[in-house]
């Protein structure tokens, strides 16, 4: 009876990716690690844990973030990551990256705001009133994101073409609604190296899921497709909920 040749790198990888598709690895001399794309709720809860490790108003806790970034890695087995793990310290912070490689498929999403069409301010999908008026969609109180990449142009010499991924529209706070968050932001907000409290990437993600409004030629962004779009967009609300000030001001 002939023995079995035992699988490959190149063999693991290939199972794996087929498995767990968008999967990234990466050969070390410990061997083939494996990491697959993480949901958005496990990109959130990793990148609160490593939100957590920065916290200067939390003591130090060596265990953060393990217990979240070892379900991500496929290979190898959760033994040996966790023996690698305490062998190799800062593996944790190779893995994170590896991680975000895998959710964001090699490039963090690009935002942009952009002006607000006819159509996305004003209900044109319902009746107008008498005096012909349309009513504004969420009360007006609404901005617009295109989600883009960058590409290389199929033309020689020709410089990289944005192309739109996605175009949404979100609406600001409510008055309530940011009393709210600032109560969440105290009891639950990170202290970074500034002094400055800034909220959880679950908290942003909250807000994101709950803000998004639909018009004719806007969509709901791929969450799953974009895990990060959930941070990002929930820091777009916050950010676009404060006015607008010019470069000078005061005397």
């Amino acid at each position: 009876m002939s023995t079995p040749t035992p699988d490959t790198a190149a063999d693991i990888v290939d199972r794996l990716t087929a498995t767990y598709p968008g999967s990234v690895f990466v050969d070390t001399e410990e061997g083939l690690i494996v990491v697959r794309r993480p949901s958005p709720e496990e990109a959130i809860k990793l990148e609160d844990a490593v939100s957590t490790l920065t916290d200067m108003s939390k003591g130090l806790n060596p265990y953060v973030g393990l217990d979240d970034v070892k379900p991500l890695v496929v290979h190898p087995s959760q033994d040996r990551i966790e023996e690698l793990l305490q062998s190799y310290p800062a593996l944790f912070d190779q893995l994170v990256s590896l991680v975000r490689h895998a959710a964001c498929r090699g490039a963090a999403p690009k935002l942009e705001l952009s002006p607000l069409t006819e159509e996305e301010l004003y209900v044109k999908e319902g009746p107008a009133s008498e005096n012909g008026a349309y009513p504004k969609r969420s009360g007006g109180r609404i901005f617009a994101v295109n989600h883009y990449t960058v590409a290389p142009s199929d033309v020689e010499g020709k410089p990289p073409e944005k192309r739109i991924i996605g175009r949404y529209l979100f609406r600001r706070f409510g008055l309530i609604e940011h009393r709210e968050f600032l109560k969440e932001l105290e009891a639950s907000g990170f202290v970074n190296g500034s002094g400055n409290r800034v909220p959880r990437n679950a908290t942003l993600a909250k807000i994101a899921r709950s803000h998004v409004v639909t018009s004719p030629s806007t969509t709901v962004p791929d969450w799953n497709e974009h895990p990060y779009l959930l941070i990002l967009l929930g820091q777009a609300v916050k950010d676009e909920s404060r006015v607008k000030t010019g470069k000078h001001s005061g005397k």
